[in-house]
């Protein structure tokens, strides 16, 4: 009887934690599908943003660049983006640059600098040396 018992528990725990978020999410992309407008500032599952300029039964027309038109599933925006907020706004102006640090002021000297183009030092100078012998 008490591994009937766990068998329950366990079973109870896992609808709880794993099941009923999935459905829970499940239930809000549905909502929001239904809830999408000509007009709507959207970002598919696949990372393109863009405009819905048609929508057509469970296809929509989403303008992603001037005279650039694709045509998606609604079923594959994931979200709506949200118009930038002031509060954004003031946090990056009065940040302290610590993002735009370079390593070595930041206590890291002891990482070689690498130009951009990538043609940097070689990092083992003598193992071509070594290598020709």
């Amino acid at each position: 009887m008490p591994g009937l018992l766990l068998i329950f528990v366990t079973f109870g725990l896992m609808w709880l934690l794993l099941i009923r978020p999935q459905q829970r999410r499940v239930r809000e992309h549905e909502a929001l599908v239904v809830a999408l407008r000509v007009g709507d500032e959207v970002v598919t599952q696949g990372g393109i943003y863009g405009t819905i300029e048609d929508i057509d039964g469970d296809c929509a027309q989403l303008r992603i660049a001037p005279e650039v038109q694709i045509r998606i599933a609604t079923g594959s925006v994931a979200a709506l983006v949200d118009p930038p907020r002031a509060d954004i706004a003031a946090r990056a102006d009065h940040t302290d640059g610590a993002h735009d640090t370079d390593l070595t002021e930041a206590g890291r000297d002891d990482v070689a600098a690498v130009p951009r183009d990538g043609q940097g030092p070689d990092p083992q100078p003598d193992a071509h040396e070594h290598a020709e012998n």
